[in-house]
């Protein structure tokens, strides 16, 4: 069957040779359209599936210029807002947690030429590093800082507490928001049963103290050094 191949491709050489040189042609025509006249979306910046849960703002670029005409952008679990730089679309982002998901859609967006693509939708996935994060978004953050809009409500540690067992409950809440002493503190909850009481209280809250920081210590992106823990025992009524 390989034989057959080979000897067909060599009695037409010359129509092989030229229907290439027609689909070669016609891809390069097709990319060129594509590129210079097609609406379409070139680039999204901090790459959506690696973005920081800091991110002040995804950046859509766009191969034609915009206009705010009709530009609707939507997302029903974050707060967001949009406008035009150009051929880029800002879209600001506030308020997003670690390991969670934000779809974001363009219900509507629209070229300075009158093309329009509508509903397009962008799968955001917040991380909990800052590689994505340019000099830039720190600069905006800052800003944010600065002006009391502080982002430690939006800590990772947020996306994992509360917690809680029968044996335990793990909760964190901030305190001295928007200023230089706020923090977050992480409680431990040790629950004691009356049996716990009886036998050996002490070796209980132990136990159930190391429960808890084992759980703490199994989370994904978190560094127990930045915060404040805290242990209290609840002894049975």
């Amino acid at each position: 069957m390989i034989a057959e191949i080979v000897a067909f491709l060599q009695q037409h050489r010359r129509l092989v040779l030229i229907f290439s040189a027609v689909l070669i042609i016609g891809l390069i025509a097709w990319a060129i359209i594509y590129n210079v006249f097609v609406f379409h979306i070139t680039s999204v910046t901090p790459n959506p599936n690696n973005a920081s849960y800091q991110s002040p703002r995804l950046v859509v670029g766009f191969n034609k210029e915009l206009v705010a005409d009709n530009l609707v952008v939507k997302s029903e679990d974050l707060a967001v807002t949009s406008r035009i730089e150009g051929n880029k679309l800002i879209i600001d982002l506030s308020d997003m947690v670690a390991r969670k998901t934000y779809p974001i859609v363009i219900e509507s967006i629209q070229s300075k030429g009158g093309s329009v693509i509508k509903n397009h939708t962008i799968i955001l996935r917040a991380v909990t590093g800052d590689d994505s994060l340019t000099d830039e978004d720190m600069n905006i953050i800052l800003e944010r800082q600065q002006a009391g809009k502080s982002v430690v409500f939006n800590d990772p540690i947020f996306a994992d507490l509360p917690h809680s067992t029968l044996d335990y409950a793990i909760d964190a809440e901030v305190f001295n928001a928007g200023t230089q002493f706020e923090k977050i503190v992480i409680t431990i909850t040790v629950k004691l049963a009356s049996s716990d009481v009886k036998s050996n209280r002490a070796a209980a809250i132990t136990r159930y103290q190391q429960s808890a920081m084992d759980y703490l210590n199994s989370l994904e992106g978190i560094t127990l050094e930045d915060y404040t823990i805290e242990t209290k025992v609840v002894d049975p009524l």
